[in-house]
């Protein structure tokens, strides 16, 4: 024995549907634009609001098993980086180092070689071009080492 599909809506432009005077499916429920979902059920609709809070908590009588923290090396050392605001606190502290060592760059009497190696900022600015150069060199060896996807398989591509 089959079971029969229940018929189909009826055209969103006549409600209804073609000389009909029932009007929109009460099965259906009109949202904005025009847009339908299914109708609750009444057995769900009849359900108060924390009826399924409650049903959750009755399953739930037994309270979790506490958690288990060993305060390890690790956790002396990196514990601090579990904070939301760990970031933050890095930042700020790495800007006000690098302020630290600009003023100490006006104060402090090098015993430079050469006359390029005496003028303010040069360590900035070199340490800063040099690490430029190396991470822009990334790009070109990348393409002079990279190999093919595929290159270590055996040589046969089964795509």
């Amino acid at each position: 024995m089959s079971a029969s599909k229940p018929p189909p809506p009826p055209p969103s432009d006549a409600p209804g549907g073609a000389g009909s005077n029932a009007g929109p499916d009460p099965r259906e429920v009109t949202l904005e634009r025009g847009a339908t979902r299914p109708a609750k059920s009444e057995a769900n609709a009849a359900k108060p609001a924390g009826a399924a809070k409650a049903a959750r908590k009755a399953k739930s009588e037994t309270p979790p098993a506490p958690l288990q923290t060993t305060a390890g090396f690790s956790d002396f050392v990196f514990g601090w980086t579990r904070s939301p605001k760990a970031g933050g606190f890095v930042l700020v502290g790495l800007g006000l180092l690098g302020l630290l060592l600009a003023a100490l760059d006006f104060v402090m009497h090098r015993h430079a070689k050469f006359t390029l190696e005496a003028a303010y900022g040069f360590y900035a600015l070199f340490g800063f071009l040099a690490f430029s150069f190396v991470v822009l060199m990334g790009w070109p060896l990348r393409h002079l080492l990279g190999r093919p996807e595929g290159y270590y398989d055996g040589g046969s591509s089964e795509d």
